[in-house]
């Protein structure tokens, strides 16, 4: 919906009119990354923030120059900044649902998963364990992914533990 704008504002710019059309997409790629990166980080359990950063800043940006090539009425103006503002605004809409979806599995599947007998439980290494509880408890708030880097471990292993131990503090 911005698209014409956006090419408008690029010729303006001195950018060629031959290339002209692809600097809205450039634009738009910094919003796919910074979209991509928050739903990574929000299915991690990392933080967002950068993402954020990045989805925020690039949501200005397209913004600013749709409402500056915009005919010069109030209506226009809002009508052309809609279009950045609702992706910025639907993506945490969509984190919201995700986040709500994924307790409600984790919920869902800790009331009505039972252990079969055959089931072998990962093994428990006193040691390992000790280390990431302690990790996370002199770093709150580390994600898990830095955890992994510093404590030379796999991601997956850090989660597990670190999710059991959270498991445990609340029982």
């Amino acid at each position: 919906l911005s698209y014409s704008n956006l090419v408008e504002t690029a010729i303006e710019a001195g950018i060629s009119p031959l290339l002209a059309p692809m600097w809205p997409v450039c634009l738009d790629a910094f919003l796919l990354a910074g979209s991509l990166f928050i739903l990574r980080a929000n299915l991690l359990g990392e933080t967002p923030t950068p993402g954020w950063a990045v989805l925020l800043v690039f949501t200005g940006v397209s913004t600013a120059f749709n409402v500056y090539h915009s005919p010069e009425n109030l209506v226009a103006r809002a009508a052309h900044a809609v279009p950045p503002i609702a992706l910025c605004v639907s993506l945490e809409l969509l984190m919201m649902i995700l986040k709500s979806d994924l307790t409600r599995e984790t919920k869902v599947e800790e009331v009505t998963v039972e252990p079969s007998p055959n089931t072998i439980e990962p093994v428990e290494e006193p040691e390992e364990v000790e280390k990431v509880r302690r990790y996370f408890e002199l770093n709150p708030g580390t994600s898990v992914n830095k955890a992994r880097q510093d404590l030379k471990m796999s991601w997956k292993r850090v989660n597990e533990i670190k999710q059991s131990q959270f498991h445990q503090t609340q029982k």
